[in-house]
């Protein structure tokens, strides 16, 4: 679509540049008076000015033509390069993600915390203290 495109503009270019050496070669307007008037009753051998005026017309013609043909393609052109190269296709899976919520428990394998715990051992035997973090009992020992 892109080279007829390029094709129909430079066309309607040469159909300009033809439409102006015909107003300006005639001067004075002329070449704009129309193809279709009739200047005389004799119907004989076309004349200059008569020939330039009906080559004014059909070049006029040709050019509004080949200009709207030029943006019905150009239109098309830009649809197609704003449109995604790559199909767009649904995913796989048709299920949404589910963010799960993130705890803050420790995993079983992981090392036990500094509080203190119950020792079994140190509550049936009176010769062993129990441990405390407390900088006191630290002292005592």
């Amino acid at each position: 679509m892109a080279i007829l495109s390029s094709i129909v503009l430079a066309l309607a270019i040469l159909v300009a540049i033809f439409f102006s050496l015909i107003v300006l070669i005639t001067g004075k307007g002329d070449a704009m008076g129309g193809g279709s008037s009739v200047r005389t009753t004799y119907k004989g051998k076309a004349t200059f000015d008569d020939i330039m005026s009906q080559m004014a017309l059909y070049s006029g013609i040709a050019f509004m033509g080949l200009v709207l043909l030029y943006n019905v393609v150009s239109e098309k052109v830009q649809a197609q390069e704003a449109m995604p190269s790559a199909p767009i296709t649904a995913p796989a899976n048709n299920v949404p993600a589910v963010n799960t919520p993130v705890t803050n428990t420790p995993a079983a394998n992981t090392p036990a915390s500094n509080t203190p715990s119950s020792n079994s051992t140190a509550s049936t035997s009176s010769a062993t203290t129990p441990s405390t973090n407390s900088p006191a009992a630290a002292n005592n020992k």
